[in-house]
């Protein structure tokens, strides 16, 4: 998962905007979390390196091109480090940029021992980076500006390039698929949102102020959402409202939400629509956007299908080029999440066996693998009753129903950008 990735990973919106970087940033840049989001990436990683070589990786990546190079940065408390830095940009169905990821990593060392350096101006090839986030745009200026050199390499969140979005949304939510979807979805509602991967990050985060709403999802690692849920209730931010998203469904599910004090209840895979009425009634913009594009979907097929499109483009208000975006990440994903499912069973684990089953169930709901969400589902079940020889039983089902979903996506001309 990109929590536990070596390198360095940044997700920004559109302007530059960063809404999200992992543990291993911190590491490398001396930036925090909270210290990082919603800051201009170009501001924040400038450096002593050539304005205009720094600016031309960045034009490449305004083409729509993946490029790389190396650039020497700074860390927060100044010291100078060089990183070797894949920016790849995603284009939206206007044609326009809808977001970055850049992965990074630290290369001091070896530029230091003389070995040969990239040039950020010109090395310009595919990127292998395997978390692929797209992020939408709603405007139509929406190029990352330049900057003075001669300006303050610190900015605020006040000077954000995409500033029409008046209430902030955070995300508490482990699985990287779902991730994804829910950001792009606050964002085609209007909202700006940025995540976190578990219920102690958020609970931290907060108690920093400037959140109007929380999507909480219930099952995650270190904090699940019931415990942060209590936690922020008798935190300085007692009341912002706090959304359960889950794929536990049961009555007395929903009673677990509202007992820990959770004021709404949301269904995995996040539907459109419903986020859609749940943030107008607690969360509500001073000119809420037009949803005649949002429709409420049923199930267009049944769990006897692969791929459901039609319900995955639904999410998505048609965004294909997003879809397509959120399929590659997941795919990306799934190799360590199998991996993870195997060795809880091979450890006789069945606590984690459920929640990597329950992890899996979640993600391939949202891009709408129903068949392969069943048998995740029924994984779940057999981990909860400790019946791990029925879990290791489901296990080459599992494979199977993965290499089906990925045939019916080659076969339908998904991920390739191919209408069919």
């Amino acid at each position: 998962m990109v929590e536990r990735l070596a390198d360095a990973v940044v997700i920004t919106d559109a302007g530059g905007i960063i809404q999200y970087v992992n543990p291993a940033y911190a590491g490398m840049t001396g930036y925090a979390k909270d210290d990082a989001l919603q800051q201009n990436v170009r501001s924040i990683h400038s450096g002593s390196d050539p304005a205009k070589s720094y600016e031309e990786l960045w034009k490449t990546a305004l083409s729509g091109q993946a490029c790389h190079g190396e650039i020497i940065a700074r860390r927060k408390d100044g010291s100078a480090y060089t990183e070797e830095i894949h920016i790849s940009a995603f284009v939206d169905g206007r044609g326009g940029i809808s977001g970055y990821i850049a992965t990074a990593r630290e290369v001091t060392e070896r530029r230091t021992a003389g070995a040969p350096q990239s040039s950020p101006a010109s090395n310009v090839e595919s990127s292998k980076a395997a978390i692929v986030v797209a992020l939408p745009s709603e405007d139509k200026d929406s190029a990352i500006k330049t900057r003075n050199d001669d300006s303050d390499d610190r900015i605020g969140p006040n000077e954000a390039l995409v500033t029409q979005h008046e209430k902030r949304i955070l995300v508490a939510e482990d699985d990287p698929t779902t991730m994804a979807v829910a950001l792009a979805q606050l964002k085609k509602l209007g909202y700006r949102a940025h995540a976190v991967a578990n219920g102690a990050e958020a609970v931290e985060l907060l108690e920093g102020g400037g959140y109007d709403l929380v999507l909480m999802d219930c099952q995650m690692p270190i904090m699940d959402g019931y415990e942060a849920t209590r936690r922020i209730r008798h935190s300085s931010k007692p009341d912002i409202p706090i959304i359960a998203v889950t794929a536990y469904v049961l009555p007395g599910d929903l009673d677990k939400c509202t007992r820990a004090g959770m004021n709404g209840f949301l269904p995995k895979p996040l539907n459109l629509a419903r986020l859609a009425g749940m943030l107008a009634k607690w969360c509500p913009l001073s000119t809420q956007r037009g949803t005649s594009g949002i429709v409420e979907l049923g199930v267009s097929n049944t769990e006897t299908a692969v791929f459901d499109s039609e319900a995955l483009l639904g999410r998505l208000m048609s965004d294909r080029p997003l879809a397509n975006a959120i399929l590659t990440g997941f795919l990306a994903d799934a190799p360590s999440q199998l991996r993870n499912l195997r060795e809880r069973f091979a450890e006789g684990d069945s606590r984690g066996a459920r929640l990597a089953a329950h992890a899996l169930k979640g993600s391939s709901a949202t891009v709408s693998a129903n068949r392969l969400s069943a048998v995740a589902r029924e994984m779940e079940a057999a981990a909860e009753s400790a019946e791990l020889d029925e879990f290791g039983d489901l296990l080459p089902r599992l494979v199977d129903e993965l290499e089906c979903f990925k045939c019916a996506l080659k076969m339908t001309g998904w991920l390739e950008g191919q209408a069919r």
